[in-house]
């Protein structure tokens, strides 16, 4: 059926029934311009595809108007301003899929919506059904026909679904971090609104500039509330290659929305001695280039659930994304408890000179014989649940020169009777010694793995280039040596290899700090990979490894939580962007029940108070960055961050801390986290299956039964 695109304005008159949910719990209409309503049959609550009474906007203006009545905008770039100065567009379906322009068919449990660009060429079609008591929505890669005149950059999906207006009271959550809430109308000029990549930024295309107090999105989880009623949306299929922005209701802006980005391609700007405009002449420095990996996948697609009652707020979220986690993975509950999280660093390589000519040389920080010391010192102060990913232990020691594939003990540490002594020691206490590899930075060639022939290649064509950054001026640095990243079609050859050199030290625990949350593209010509398909490609290795090991990763995103036993270095807070009203827990409620974790580094945190009374809050185990060594050893090296981590310096805290939340774990007998709440300001509720609650705030905390 072809409609024509005209009326924002959905009514009873106009809209038709399209079907139920499979529970009856839902129903989805669909009027003649294509918008449609999801209405939840049990609070009478609808969701509509673009918000009802325009006519009461009285803020927007120019293109804002339209993007607001849009079910897409896009990004686009003519092919004809590809290496040119001319930079990308943006266009919304209102505007662009006009006269008759827009074709919908109905599908099994939904139906099918052709979106024509005409004046660009590019057509985009989407289907919206549900599944099972679910709503998806799912962009169909496969069949997008970009014609012959324009590329696609990016698209979003759904912009203002399910927006609340000026007149409402509400929040968005938003999964920066450990996750954070956007309440509606508090944008106060010139906050930005927010706009994030899932999992990151794609390392293989560098940021000139990066604030080291940015957190990461780990979760492609995002969530409106309003009105005793909740819409979340999980990115299932594409994540990898996703964005998640939001809006809220400023004297710029009259809609609280949130929704998800495909980013179909990477426009870049790169630095070049000349460029050319449409007349051919030259000027500046830059031209934009364009990406041409293929996507990767068949589908981008969101799931949205609809809460009501005590599910609609970030809890219910948190619970239903969990139980989304598990059916998927098939997922098995563990018991909580009490644990010390160590993170011991083994042996770490100084760059030294000699009559001019530069050299490496290990100083030893952790020995094998000083790591069993400590795990003996902890248990005689009766600390025996204990957890360590024990860095830098063989390789070059903390940062690789080389990929570390051959697994071998480390003579400056002790060699390898002094190396399955410890094994020996951990195994005798049934303590989790996690054996850590970055199996993806290197910064040379070695091992069977070439800095040129097996490293991802930027956008550019050439190897991938990953700098540090100035914690001053967030500026590259540089000064210091850059590495390269594995290509990911090489992952699945070096794990092997690993793996069955490690397979003779008789490991039951290995560590990949890395390989949880580095997620980037390889845009080698012809045989390239976009991070769609890179989610896939880490989460069969990990599977495969958890199949044998009990397996550790660091700051994990949620592809790699379920094939973790452990996780380090949790978010314990978001961004801290002025659109955000606080910090929650999401991260942690979801994790919780299936895999332990732990705070970050708690030494070097501003505040040791406050991060053992975040720990309580949200059931983390406490995480201490450890060396055997004099902790002045770390200056000006690779871990120059990690101050005071000198064992003897934090062992008595670590003592006092363990056994307060010791004490609060004998209360909770393995109960796992159920909600979690915001009482006042910094006043923070968490309430666990047994029906202990823990109320925290910024100077104490109390147990209690509920």
């Amino acid at each position: 059926v072809l409609i024509k695109a005209q009326d924002s304005q959905m009514t009873e008159s106009n809209k038709k029934m399209v079907c139920n949910s499979a529970d009856n719990s839902a129903s989805l209409y669909i009027d003649e311009n294509g918008h449609f309503e999801l209405k939840n049959n049990i609070t009478n609550k609808s969701w509509y595809s673009i918000p009802q009474n325009p006519e009461n906007d009285n803020i927007s203006a120019g293109i804002t108007v339209n993007d607001t009545r849009s079910e897409l905008l896009i990004e686009y770039i003519l092919r004809e301003d590809v290496n040119t100065q001319y930079s990308s567009q943006k266009s919304n379906s209102e505007s662009m899929c006009n006269n008759d322009a827009i074709k919908v068919t109905e599908i099994k449990n939904g139906f099918r919506v052709l979106y024509d660009f005409e004046e660009i060429g590019i057509k985009i079609p989407v289907e919206y059904k549900f599944v099972n008591s679910c709503f998806e929505a799912s962009v169909v890669i496969d069949e997008i026909d970009e014609g012959k005149k324009s590329y696609l950059i990016s698209l979003d999906l759904l912009p203002y679904f399910g927006a609340g207006n000026h007149e409402e009271n509400g929040y968005l959550f938003i999964p920066d971090g450990s996750g954070a809430v956007a309440e509606f109308n508090k944008n106060i000029k010139p906050v930005k609104n927010y706009e994030k990549r899932v999992y990151g930024d794609d390392l293989a295309h560098s940021d000139d500039a990066k604030s080291s107090k940015e957190y990461d999105i780990k979760l492609p989880v995002f969530g409106i509330v309003t009105d005793n009623n909740g819409l979340m949306g999980v990115i299932t299929e594409g994540d990898g290659a996703a964005s998640i922005s939001a809006k809220t209701g400023s004297d710029d802006i009259y809609y609280n929305s949130i929704s998800s980005k495909l980013i179909y391609r990477i426009c870049t700007k790169d630095d070049a001695l000349y460029k050319k405009d449409r007349q051919g002449s030259l000027d500046g420095n830059y031209i934009y280039t364009l990406t041409t990996t293929e996507f990767g996948l068949k589908r981008y697609t969101v799931l949205y659930y609809l809460l009501s009652g005590e599910d609609a707020n970030y809890s219910g979220m948190a619970c239903k994304y969990k139980e989304y986690l598990a059916d998927k993975y098939g997922l098995k509950k563990i018991k909580s408890s009490a644990k010390i999280g160590i993170r011991a660093y083994g042996a770490i390589e100084e760059k030294k000179n000699l009559f001019g000519i530069s050299y490496y040389k290990k100083k030893a920080l952790t020995t094998y014989n000083q790591m069993g010391e400590i795990l003996d010192d902890l248990d005689r102060n009766g600390i025996s649940n204990v957890a360590v990913q024990y860095v830098g232990w063989t390789g070059n020691g903390v940062t690789n020169r080389t990929l570390p594939l051959s697994a071998n003990a480390l003579s400056i540490l002790g060699g390898s009777k002094e190396l399955k002594a410890l094994i020996n020691n951990a195994n005798d206490k049934d303590i989790n010694l996690y054996f850590d590899n970055d199996i993806l930075y290197y910064k040379k060639s070695g091992n069977g793995v070439s800095a040129r022939r097996d490293a991802a290649k930027a956008p550019s064509g050439d190897t991938a280039k990953i700098y540090d950054y100035s914690m001053v001026t967030f500026l590259q640095n540089t000064k210091v040596e850059p590495s390269y990243l594995l290509s990911l079609r090489e992952l699945e050859k070096c794990v092997n290899k690993y793996v069955r050199k490690i397979s003779k030290i008789d490991l039951e625990c290995i560590s990949f700090s890395t390989l949880g949350n580095t997620l980037y593209s390889d845009f080698k010509a012809k045989s390239g990979i976009y991070r769609a398909k890179s989610v896939l490609i880490l989460q069969n290795q990990l599977k495969e490894l958890s199949q044998k090991y009990k397996v550790a990763l660091s700051n994990s995103n949620a592809y790699a939580i379920p094939f973790a036993d452990q996780i380090f270095d949790a978010p314990m807070a978001s961004s801290g962007y002025d659109i955000f009203a606080y910090d929650v827990p999401f991260y942690q409620m979801v994790v919780n029940g299936y895999s332990s974790y732990t705070t970050s580094a708690i030494i070097q945190s501003v505040d040791y108070d406050a991060m053992i009374l975040k720990a309580i809050e949200t059931g983390s185990d406490l995480l201490f960055d450890c060396v055997y060594t004099d902790s002045a050893d770390l200056t000006d090296t690779a871990l120059s961050g990690s101050y005071s981590s000198q064992y003897e310096s934090w062992k008595e805290k670590a003592i006092k801390s363990y056994k307060e939340i010791e004490d609060i774990n004998i209360k909770l007998n393995g109960s796992n986290i159920k909600g979690h709440s915001r009482i006042a300001s910094d006043v923070y509720c968490t309430v666990y299956e047994n029906g202990i609650k823990i109320t925290a705030t910024a100077l104490n905390y109390k147990s209690f039964s509920a």
